[in-house]
């Protein structure tokens, strides 16, 4: 190379070199802040959304690289702080943060305050300071020039006299698994009257429904200042409903003196169901068997601290082996600490098996009001003993010959320890055995008693000596006008063949001697 030439290449590189880097990226965020018109009560609660918009500045756009313009137009680290300024409120909410906003995007900051009790209806304008940075530059080099910004602006909100409500607190009658009424105690604490008032309560609770939905509503109508009204709800609690406070949301919604439809902000109001008025079972008796008609007496008892009415007794179980005619039994007013013996009749079917059995009963009553309640089950656990025979069936006279026919004897014993009536038996006659008369009527046997009944009973020539059997039911009632079954009793019948011996001997010499008498004296009568 030159001499020449590389004075010229030396002299370029530092002439190039001392030209400054040029920016390839250049812009700035434009944030706004605004509130949309926010109209507020004296002594509100209430939340106010701010929203904080970025109309971002792009001075020197990358047509090569556009993913560097964001650099610059996208505030970071957006901070919102909401003083009170010289308004009559609290701010309850202190300083967000809203991250980052890319250009046209709007962050919202959602700060709670709270109006002075004593405030003055007027115009305000509360401070808001916004803080963020950003890159103001990106050079061609990569090189990032950051900023930190603030910018402060003012919203407006507009406080005004007018309706406003306090929730005094609730009161129910509701009990678990049950409908009830709760009602809210409310006063309009405003300077001015509400007009086409209406109050809706929400339920928070699964379990809880108001109107048969989750939120319910009443009409007020005109609610002066300084006014208080009760309004209630009928309010149904399912069975998993406890004793324990529930929370319910109260909005009240009415129309101003401009005319405006206005909404307060939400209340919260505590609702705590009643326990179930407790009811014990004492002298609990059964005697339930196999095939019998039993009975189920217990007390019931009053363990609650107030009086229920209208009282009904409601029994059930879970086996399908037993099952009650009345099923219910009316107590009518029970007072606290009160007792009432009752009593159910139970049907124990044949084709049960003996062992213990579960029984419930459940109290439903009405309250001093008229509202319906029901008690928590209360359980029992009964024996079942076997199928205990109330009579003795037994043969008196048995035997019968081959193709004969005659009276079956059947003796009927008493062997429980009540009177029982209406006996009628029935005697079932399978081959070879036929019955013309098979039933036979006992007015009455007392304990121990016995009574031989008969039946008609034919044996076919074609029956073989030996011992069968025939059936004999028996059906009646009780002392308790109970109807029982007794059988099958099966009762044993000799059947033997029919006695010869010299009887057909006797009869033929004593036809020979008839014909001989015959024969001489018709012999003598001709000799004459």
């Amino acid at each position: 190379m030159s001499r020449r030439l590389l004075a010229v290449v030396l002299v370029v590189s530092l002439l190039v070199a001392s030209v400054p880097a040029v920016a390839e990226v250049e812009g700035s965020p434009r944030i706004q802040v605004t509130l949309p018109q926010y109209i507020v009560g004296v002594g509100d609660e209430t939340t106010l959304r701010i929203a904080v918009t970025n109309d971002a500045d792009l001075d020197r756009a990358s047509t090569t690289n556009p993913a560097l313009n964001a650099q610059v137009t996208t505030a970071r680290g957006v901070t919102v702080e909401v003083r009170p300024g010289d308004a009559p409120v609290s701010i309850e909410t202190g300083r967000q943060s809203l991250g980052g906003l890319p250009d046209g995007a709007v962050g919202t900051a959602a700060v709670d305050i709270t109006v002075d009790e004593d405030a003055r209806p007027g115009t305000y304008r509360l401070p808001v300071v916004v803080r963020y940075s950003y890159a103001e530059s990106v050079s061609d080099e990569g090189s990032v020039d950051e900023e930190q910004r603030t910018k402060r602006a003012r919203v407006t909100l507009r406080i005004e006299d007018r309706p406003r409500f306090a929730v005094g607190g609730a009161t129910t009658d509701l009990q678990p698994g049950s409908t009830g009424l709760v009602t809210v105690e409310m006063e309009n604490v405003g300077r001015e009257t509400a007009r086409d008032a209406r109050v809706s309560l929400t339920s928070t609770a699964a379990g809880l429904t108001v109107d048969g939905a989750p939120t319910g509503s009443r009409y007020v109508g005109t609610w002066a200042s300084g006014e208080t009204r009760q309004v209630s709800y009928v309010v149904t609690a399912s069975e998993s409903v406890r004793p324990q406070p529930y929370s319910f949301e109260v909005t009240t919604t009415f129309t101003d003196a401009d005319g405006r439809l206005m909404s307060t902000g939400t209340d919260a109001v505590g609702v705590t169901p009643l326990a179930r008025v407790p009811f014990a079972l004492a002298d609990v008796r059964s005697d339930l068997a196999v095939g019998e008609r039993g009975t189920l007496d217990v007390t019931v008892v009053n363990e609650g601290d107030r009086t229920v009415y209208d009282a009904v007794v409601h029994v059930e179980s879970s086996s399908p082996s037993l099952t009650f005619p009345e099923p219910s039994y009316p107590v009518g007013t029970l007072a606290a600490g009160e007792r009432m013996p009752v009593g159910f009749r139970v049907d124990v079917p044949r084709t049960a098996e003996s062992g213990p059995r579960s029984v419930s009963l459940t109290v439903t009553h009405e309250t001093e009001d008229g509202n319906a309640r029901t008690s928590e089950p209360l359980r029992l656990t009964r024996p079942v003993g076997p199928e205990v025979d109330r009579l003795a069936v037994e043969p008196v006279n048995a035997t019968f010959d081959v193709d004969s026919g005659n009276r079956l004897a059947v003796r009927l014993t008493n062997v429980g320890d009540e009177p029982l009536s209406e006996l009628d038996a029935r005697l079932l006659a399978d081959a070879p055995f036929t019955s013309d008369a098979p039933t036979s009527y006992v007015a009455s046997l007392a304990p121990g008693e016995s009574a031989t009944v008969y039946f008609e009973l034919t044996v076919s020539e074609d029956a073989v000596a030996n011992t069968h059997a025939v059936v004999v039911n028996v059906t009646g009632e009780t002392i308790d006008d109970d109807p029982f079954t007794s059988g099958p009793h099966a009762v044993a019948v000799s059947v033997v063949e029919p006695e010869t011996g010299n009887s057909d001997v006797e009869v033929l010499g004593l036809g020979i001697v008839v014909v001989l008498v015959v024969l001489g004296a018709g012999w003598w009568w001709l000799r004459r």
